[in-house]
């Protein structure tokens, strides 16, 4: 059973004052399973004039210095997400704004707009009585009506923009097409009528089959129209049993050496293509407002090119210097390169292996 997370988001609006606002505003939610901070920070950056030995350098400084810029940002709204769970990790529900406080300067706030997310979807929570007025010293919130939890109508905070990737350069047709009645039953199941989906296959060169849709059966009648698409998986694969046949008649260890290395770095271009065509996708993402997802469907990247061909070798001539080799073609660096945007974007990133699980296979030339 996959475990569900609770996300409780607090707004709350920040009145205005005659002086400047302070530089950093720090939120605490304070509860009885643990605590919440937030701090938000404002930098101001000036030119710094430099020392000079001439008269004119001087006054150069002091212009410099009589130009400094400064701008003042005000925080109308701050936002805070709080993840609540026990000593073992277990979500709590149940929680309302009465088991928060959230203090600013030291003075406790009050609550403006108080909601609580399950598995990414807000949720209805009992109305509460109106909170009563602050006292003159404390910063005074006006209430803000919640997010829509029903209907068409949807916050965007809470919209789904979701991008399925059909790696067909990575993929065996068979595998792609037996695992699709499953991803269309996830997608029914997943979307609701106020999300976005869009479906997009790649081949050495990113190919957008139905753009941003709410309309489910649009991507499904796409989904059918792929099934006729090839899936290079299994031309790859034959080169692969060629290379090992290669080596496998090899006369000398670095006859064949020479053989997995080609191999090792045509497999790393390959994955360079794939992880760049990823990434000009979560950048995309990384405008829309809501949450952002993607699907990557595939069956399998490899994390160590041409591992089972060094491995091959070594076997074959009976020696450990080809292991040495195997290392050099990591590609861990490409897919943290992956982490990063989508981390940065704030996308929820997804993999799907259509050969479903696999064991720890090597190559050879039976």
């Amino acid at each position: 059973m996959q475990p569900r997370h609770f996300l409780f988001r607090i707004l709350g609006t920040e009145s205005s004052t005659q002086h400047a606002p302070q530089p950093a505003i720090r939120g605490q939610a304070l509860l009885r399973a643990g605590w919440f901070a937030l701090v938000l920070w404002s930098v101001a950056l000036s030119p710094i004039p430099l020392w000079a030995q001439s008269k004119s350098d001087d006054a150069t400084a002091e212009s410099a210095v009589d130009e400094e810029f400064f701008d003042v940002v005000e925080v109308e709204i701050a936002n805070i997400d709080v993840w609540v769970t026990d000593k073992q990790g277990n979500p709590i529900e149940g929680l309302t704004k009465d088991d928060f406080v959230v203090t600013q300067d030291g003075l406790r706030t009050e609550i403006a707009n108080f909601y609580a997310v399950t598995d990414g979807r807000a949720r209805a929570l009992q109305p509460e009585a109106a909170p009563e007025p602050a006292s003159p010293r404390q910063p005074t919130l006006e209430f803000e009506s919640g997010p829509s939890l029903d209907g068409d109508e949807i916050a965007p905070e809470h919209q789904l923009w979701m991008i399925i990737f059909i790696d067909n350069y990575n993929i065996n047709s068979i595998e792609r097409n037996r695992v699709f009645p499953a991803l269309r039953q996830f997608l029914g199941r997943t979307l609701r009528t106020t999300d976005q989906a869009m479906l997009v296959t790649y081949s050495r060169g990113l190919d957008v089959r139905q753009p941003f849709t709410k309309n489910f059966s649009v991507i499904a009648d796409s989904l059918d129209e792929i099934i006729d698409d090839s899936g290079f998986a299994a031309i790859r694969r034959r080169e692969q049993i060629q290379v090992l046949q290669r080596i496998d008649g090899s006369d000398s260890s670095s006859q064949a050496l020479l053989y997995a290395r080609q191999y090792a770095e045509e497999q790393m271009n390959g994955v360079e293509y794939t992880v760049n065509a990823l990434e000009r996708l979560l950048e995309s993402l990384g405008g829309l407002p809501g949450r952002k997802a993607l699907v990557h469907v595939s069956s399998g990247i490899p994390m160590l090119a041409g591992e089972e061909m060094f491995h091959a070798v070594a076997e074959k001539f009976d020696t450990s210097g080809p292991y040495g080799e195997i290392p050099r073609h990591d590609t861990t660096r490409s897919f943290e390169r992956i982490i990063r945007q989508a981390n940065a974007h704030r996308v929820s990133f997804y993999t799907v292996d259509a050969g479903g699980l696999r064991g720890m296979e090597f190559g050879n030339a039976e």
